[in-house]
């Protein structure tokens, strides 16, 4: 398959004309700067444990990036997981559910509800060193939108690890992200293509220190 040898080569030459073809052959959002971003810090972090939220048919790329390491793809849709398993059998997966929607994200901080996701076994017990956040949707008012993806990626980061977090243009993704990360902890930020799909990279936060101090009132832990 074209996306698997776009995805093998990257992986082994991480330059601009293959993530190009990476791009062309997996349809990924993410833009080639910012798959170099991404693609740098896994490849610093050699033996890295690796958390992705969403799954697609670029996560064959990351997989094989971090080769040495272990990866993990987080997805809330059923259809979609069943689909990538039966092409990427190698690939790590697990089932998660969002009680969040879009059009709420003003307010979710107000609401004491408990931002964590419920995650299978195991997965709040391993620290994770690098984390993308590029899911759910977020695109429509009735989607799940991210604000438990990127409360989460915070809870799980290792102490010397980093979060990206894609879609950064939108102001669900921003608020959440200045709110949980601060913008202190901001390291980067690359925009995408006509000011859509910007990657935002941040240092890890304590757990114990994800307090929203927007209302004052933080979920319940």
């Amino acid at each position: 398959m074209v996306a698997d040898v776009a995805a093998a080569l990257a992986s082994r030459y991480p330059l601009a004309v293959a993530f190009w073809w990476l791009r062309k052959a997996t349809g990924t959002q993410i833009t080639a700067r910012q798959l170099q971003a991404i693609t740098r810090e896994v490849r610093s972090r050699a033996g890295c444990n690796l958390l992705v939220f969403g799954l697609g048919y670029d996560s064959v790329y990351w997989h094989r990036l971090n080769h040495r390491g272990h990866t993990l793809f987080l997805e809330d849709n059923d259809e979609w997981i069943e689909s990538i398993r039966s092409r990427y059998a190698e690939l790590a997966i697990e089932r998660v559910n969002y009680w969040t929607r879009q059009r709420d994200w003003r307010t979710l901080n107000e609401s004491g509800e408990r931002l964590s996701l419920n995650l299978p076994d195991g997965i709040r017990q391993q620290r994770w060193d690098v984390i993308l956040v590029d899911a759910p949707a977020g695109w429509h008012e009735n989607t799940p939108g991210r604000t438990q993806s990127i409360y989460t990626a915070a809870e799980l980061c290792d102490p010397d690890g980093t979060v990206f977090v894609h879609d950064c243009e939108r102001a669900a993704e921003a608020f959440w992200c200045d709110l949980v990360f601060t913008p202190q902890r901001l390291l980067d930020q690359i925009e995408g293509k006509r000011k859509q799909g910007w990657l935002r990279q941040y240092r890890a936060v304590a757990p114990d220190r994800i307090v929203l101090e927007t209302h004052g009132k933080p979920p319940n832990r």
